[in-house]
């Protein structure tokens, strides 16, 4: 009896063992993906800092662009009041 006390502890132990190296396996598995998240969150992260840096130059560029369309529409009719001016 004693015999099959013993191998029952046998297979517990074996069948824990196994439990436990499967479970080491599963937390490796997460980490690994933990450490593939981090580095997927940082490059995102220095993707939209560059994002925001083009937007920026965009808007200032977009902006140099308005402001020249302007003077050049104010000469325009800066030109032709003085044109005007002189016919009169």
């Amino acid at each position: 009896m004693l015999v099959y006390a013993l191998a029952d502890v046998d297979e517990a132990l074996s069948k824990s063992e196994l439990a436990k190296a499967e479970l080491e396996m599963d937390i490796s598995k997460v980490r690994m993906e933990a450490a593939g998240l981090r580095d997927a969150l940082l490059k995102m992260q220095n993707l939209n800092e560059g994002l925001a840096q083009d937007k920026a130059d965009l808007n200032k560029l977009l902006m140099q662009v308005i402001i020249s369309q302007f003077y050049r529409f104010a000469a325009n009719v800066f030109v032709q009041q003085k044109q005007l001016l002189s016919r009169g």
